[in-house]
């Protein structure tokens, strides 16, 4: 018999409503004013969700980030 517990996702809270996401990017060619919003908090009851590139991923620390989606995907110069 396989046993399948629920779990709560990352989308589950707020998922149908993007108004209360905080979407923020973080790379090398944003301002570094937008770059110090990823270390701000959020109002209560929003989503943060960081797209960073790999080398901001891994050279920084983000206090209040629960959850870590790495796609591998890098970019090759030939």
């Amino acid at each position: 018999d396989i046993i399948v517990a629920k779990k709560t996702s990352v989308w589950d809270m707020n998922a149908a409503d993007p108004m209360k996401w905080s979407l923020l990017p973080l790379h090398s060619t944003i301002t570094n004013e937008d770059q110090q919003k990823v270390f701000q908090p959020v109002p209560k009851a929003h989503r943060k969700i960081i797209l960073a590139t790999n080398i901001a991923e891994s050279s920084i620390t983000v206090t209040d980030i629960t959850y870590v989606i790495d796609f591998c995907l890098t970019k090759s110069l030939s």
